[in-house]
C-alpha cells in the first residue's frame, strides 16, 4: 500500500486511524485545544488518498492490527492511542509505536499535537548521581538547580530515579499542580516546550517521579485517576504510583525538549543512560565510598554496558564532588589519586542540612554557608574564570583551593 505524504512546516496536522467514537472524540478535543488540525481515517485502505501533510500519526488500537501490514515513512511520528491499557501494551512492540492512554494523558497528548518547530538551542546539561547509595547526589542535584534559578538562569531539574519521589520532598512540591513521570513516559522523539506545564518551585522546574509513598499512606487507594484538565481546575495532584518506569527514550525526549527552552538542566540521574552531557559524580569522602565509587567507574572504563554513567565519550568531562561530614574526612588528593578522575570541589557537611531537607526547603534557598558552597560548584561546572568566585571564596577557605586534581 502506498502511502502519499508531503510535508508543510506551516501547517499543525495530524492523522487518526481509527473507527471507535470514544476514541475520536477524545482525540479532537485534544487536536481542538491544540489548534491542530486532525484528520480522521476511519479504514486503512483509505490511507493513500490521505494526502496526510502533518508529522504525527495517531493509530487507534481499534486498527492496530490492520496497520502491521502498512509501510509509513520514518520521517512520521506514530503513536498508539486507546482507553485500555492492556491492548495498548500488547500492541505496541509489534507496531514500535509508544503508547499514549486516554483520557488519563490527554494533557501530554495536546501538548504533542501543538508541538512547534525545534529552534536548535542546547542548554547545559549536568548529570548528577552517586559513587554509592546515600551520598545526597539527589541533594546536591536540588540545590544546584535552586542556585542557578536564584541567578537568573531558566532551570530544570530531571528526577530520572523509576523509585524515586526525593525530589518532590526536597522542594515540598507534593501537592504542586503539573506533569510528573506518569503523564511523560509515552514522551519519544521530539516533543513541545514544557514550560508551564511541570511544577515550579523557587524558579526551577521539574519533572518528578512523586511516588505514592511520598504523598503519604493510602493516598493511592483513595485518590482516583484524574487527567491534566482536571489537575489544574482542581488543584490536586493525580493518583501515581509507588513506582513509574522510566524508559530511556522517554527520559532523552524529555531532557531534548527542556534543552531547548531552558538554559541549565540538571538530570538527577539513577541508574538510566544519558550519553551527553556533563557527568558528576557524588563521592563519601572516606576510604569505603571512594572504594565503591571506584567500582562503579570501573565499568564505564571498561567499556560495558553500564546504565550509570552513560557513555564511553564522558570519561573527558567526568568529575567528582567529594562529600565530607562526619568520620569522612578523605583528603581529595588521596581520592583524585584512587579515583582516576579530578575533584572539582567538596559539598560539605552542614548541621542544618539533614532538618531542612526534611522539612521540606531546599538547599541553598536561603543565604549561608551552604548557599555559598553551592554557588562554588555551580560556577565550577558552568566553567566560569575564577574572578567571578571571589565574592565567597573567604568563606568557604580550603574547600575548592588546588582541589581540580589532575587524572
Amino acid at each position: 500500500m502506498r502511502w502519499r505524504y508531503r510535508r508543510d512546516k506551516d501547517v499543525k496536522e495530524a492523522v487518526l486511524i481509527s473507527s471507535d467514537a470514544t476514541l475520536i472524540e477524545i482525540v479532537e478535543a485534544s487536536a481542538a485545544a491544540a489548534k491542530c488540525v486532525l484528520q480522521v481515517v476511519p479504514d486503512v485502505s483509505q490511507l493513500a488518498v490521505a494526502g496526510f501533510r502533518g508529522g504525527v500519526v495517531l493509530i487507534g488500537v481499534d486498527r492496530a492490527a490492520e496497520m502491521l501490514n502498512v509501510a509509513l515513512p520514518s520521517e512520521l511520528e506514530l503513536r498508539l492511542v486507546g482507553i485500555k491499557a492492556e491492548a495498548l501494551l500488547a500492541w505496541s512492540t509489534p507496531l514500535g509505536a509508544p503508547t499514549v492512554l486516554l483520557p488519563n494523558q490527554q494533557g501530554f497528548l495536546t501538548a504533542l499535537l501543538a508541538d512547534e518547530i525545534t529552534t536548535g538551542r542546547q542548554a547545559k546539561l549536568l548529570r548528577v548521581f552517586g559513587g554509592s547509595g546515600g551520598v545526597g547526589a539527589t541533594t546536591l542535584a536540588v540545590g544546584l538547580a535552586v542556585r542557578a534559578a536564584k541567578r537568573g538562569m531558566k532551570t530544570a531539574l530531571v528526577e530520572a530515579d523509576s523509585a524515586g519521589g526525593g525530589v518532590d520532598l526536597l522542594f515540598s512540591a507534593e501537592n504542586e499542580p503539573g506533569w510528573r513521570w506518569s503523564e511523560l513516559t509515552s514522551a519519544r522523539g521530539h516533543i513541545g516546550d514544557l514550560t508551564g506545564r511541570l511544577p515550579q518551585v523557587v524558579g526551577v522546574d521539574l519533572v518528578s517521579v512523586a511516588g505514592a509513598a511520598a504523598l503519604g499512606a493510602g493516598f493511592a487507594d483513595n485518590v482516583p485517576i484524574l487527567n491534566i484538565e482536571e489537575l489544574s481546575t482542581k488543584g490536586v495532584p493525580a493518583r501515581i504510583p509507588s513506582t513509574v518506569e522510566i524508559p530511556d527514550e522517554a527520559l532523552r525526549a524529555v531532557v531534548s525538549s527542556l534543552r531547548r527552552s531552558h538554559d541549565l538542566v540538571i538530570v538527577d540521574q539513577g541508574h538510566h543512560e544519558i550519553s551527553d552531557g556533563q557527568p558528576v559524580v557524588v563521592v563519601a569522602a572516606d576510604l569505603r565510598g571512594v572504594a565503591a565509587a571506584k567500582a562503579r567507574l570501573r565499568t564505564l572504563r571498561n567499556g560495558s554496558n553500564s546504565k550509570t554513567v552513560g557513555a564511553l565519550g564522558a570519561v573527558a568531562q567526568l568529575g567528582a564532588v567529594l562529600r565530607p561530614g562526619p568520620g569522612r574526612r578523605l583528603s581529595a588528593a588521596l581520592a583524585a589519586e584512587v579515583l582516576e578522575v579530578p575533584i572539582i570541589g567538596q559539598f560539605q557537611h552542614h548541621k542544618r542540612l539533614p532538618h531542612d531537607t526534611e522539612a521540606g526547603d531546599p538547599p541553598g534557598r536561603a543565604i549561608g554557608s551552604v548557599a555559598d558552597n553551592l554557588d562554588m560548584l555551580l560556577q565550577t561546572l558552568l566553567g566560569e574564570p575564577a574572578s567571578q568566585k571571589r565574592g565567597v571564596i573567604t568563606r568557604l577557605k580550603g574547600v575548592f583551593l588546588n582541589q581540580a586534581l589532575p587524572v
